[in-house]
């Protein structure tokens, strides 16, 4: 008995593709005939396309079935080119069905592109070995065929040039085609990314973080290329850990490219390569860095066990394992030149600037969510600033590092990362447990609450010690 595979790419509501599996393999048997063996393959991520076909392979098939429609012809002609060249002597054939159009929802691509601007990848160790963002500026058939083996099936290129992608890219190159953004520059710091030939397109701001002038664009970003950029930075972030205060629109209104290296805890996204910059052959990993990764004339495989050498050589060198903040540093390998003397004293400054930038995206979290209407109205508690405690020195501060406590003029907000949770508290509730996120004692708390009189006391010590207790379980404090 033949075997035949039924294969339906199915492109999501957010853009991106699948593979359907709930493809009813009985329409066909009047075309195909009963005696055939229709196998409908079951794989919830999908790997890189060679990887894929050899999946594909792995059933032993005598013929290859592509369900094919308007929304997934592209994919399919490319993907069955490919097939044919590594497996000529399998069937290829397509069934056409009625257009199930989808409307898409562009917003997931387009959390790809901040994604690969800011290095923040969600779920970085489960993506699976392949690329999924590259930027070349000079895109040619020569280069495609050296990252054929390079990307995943959802991928998007970002690219400069009249480069056109069309349907005999896969024939002449090996390329899968899934996704690319055209790059041009409108104005000074103004980019328009052209997403699959006007299907969806947005312009974006990009300067560098000391040269950044408020406008109307709705997505901006900020680079830290410089010596300079990055002393505003520090003094940008070392005003709210005195304050509390979020006040320079330059730190709260525009995403930071490469922000990773200053918020992945133990998790550099360079070791899976996710992205790439692709210049004269070379690999870069990161926008503000010539750090070189290897050449794309190399297998993947192999640039990523040079990656993870010359992180284990890094670390080694920077001694991490001994470092008493390893536990929240990203241990980033592509550092610009500027930033490799200064990294580690960075990392572990006493004002604890990886907590500082927390605070920022958490606040700007709680407004675009709605819990508060403007940043600039918000108090953060921080290591070094004072809302109900005034003195001038105070405890070891010990909110978790992924937890935080905001205020204004009539909210009182407790908000953790780690479980996703935003808790409005009472005013009273809120003072108690910020002299316990300073590290006060319950014999402490006399001196520093108003309390009317010393019948009062014990019901302090008792909300006190309660509000502890309500911290450690919901997790906000140690």
């Amino acid at each position: 008995m033949k075997k035949l595979l039924l294969i339906e790419f199915y492109r999501e509501g957010n853009g991106l593709f699948s593979l359907k599996q709930n493809t009813d393999p009985e329409t066909l048997k009047d075309e195909f005939g009963s005696d055939l063996e229709i196998i409908v393959p079951q794989l919830s991520e999908l790997p890189n396309p060679y990887e894929l076909i050899e999946e594909f392979i792995s059933y032993d098939p005598d013929v290859l079935c592509f369900i094919v429609n308007d929304a997934n012809s592209s994919i399919v002609s490319s993907f069955i080119n490919l097939t044919s060249r590594e497996y000529p002597e399998i069937e290829c054939i397509e069934k056409r069905i009625n257009d199930t159009s989808v409307e898409i929802d562009d917003s997931a691509l387009w959390n790809g592109t901040k994604a690969f601007l800011t290095g923040l990848y969600p779920n970085i160790k489960d993506m699976g070995l392949s690329a999924k963002h590259l930027y070349i500026e000079d895109l040619t058939d020569e280069v495609l065929k050296n990252v054929s083996n390079y990307i995943g099936i959802n991928h998007n290129i970002f690219h400069t040039g009249d480069y056109s992608f069309s349907s005999k890219t896969s024939l002449e190159t090996g390329f899968l085609h899934s996704n690319d953004t055209l790059v041009t520059k409108k104005d000074e710091n103004l980019y328009r990314f052209d997403m699959n030939k006007g299907e969806s397109v947005k312009d974006i701001y990009i300067s560098d973080y000391s040269k950044y002038v408020p406008n109307n664009t709705k997505e901006c970003y900020v680079a830290l290329n410089t010596k300079e950029d990055f002393e505003l930075f520090k003094s940008d972030l070392t005003d709210l850990y005195n304050t509390g205060r979020i006040t320079k629109e330059r730190l709260y209104i525009p995403d930071i490219v490469d922000l990773c290296r200053f918020f992945n805890c133990m998790n550099c996204s360079i070791e899976y390569m996710p992205r790439m910059r692709i210049s004269d052959s070379k690999i870069y990993t990161c926008h503000s860095s010539d750090f070189c990764a290897g050449s794309i004339e190399e297998p993947y495989f192999k640039n990523l066990i040079k990656i993870k050498h010359s992180k284990a050589v890094e670390e080694k060198k920077r001694n991490c394992s001994e470092c008493p903040s390893n536990l929240k540093c990203s241990r980033c390998l592509a550092l610009p030149e500027y930033l490799k003397d200064e990294f580690c004293d960075f990392i572990r400054d006493e004002k604890d600037y990886l907590y500082l930038i927390k605070i920022v995206i958490a606040a700007k979290i709680l407004c675009n969510c709605g819990v508060f209407k403007n940043i600039e109205d918000i108090k953060a508690v921080t290591p070094g600033n004072y809302y109900s405690v005034n003195e001038e020195s105070a405890h070891k501060f010990s909110l978790k590092f992924d937890s935080f406590m905001f205020s204004d003029d009539n909210k009182y907000i407790l908000f953790t990362f780690e479980k996703g949770k935003i808790y409005s508290v009472s005013k009273q509730f809120f003072e108690l447990a910020e002299l316990a996120a300073r590290g006060y004692t319950v014999g402490e708390i006399a001196d520093k609450c108003d309390i009317p009189d010393d019948s009062y006391l014990n019901v302090y010590e008792d909300g006190f010690v309660s509000t502890v207790i309500k911290l450690r379980e919901c997790g906000i404090m140690e």
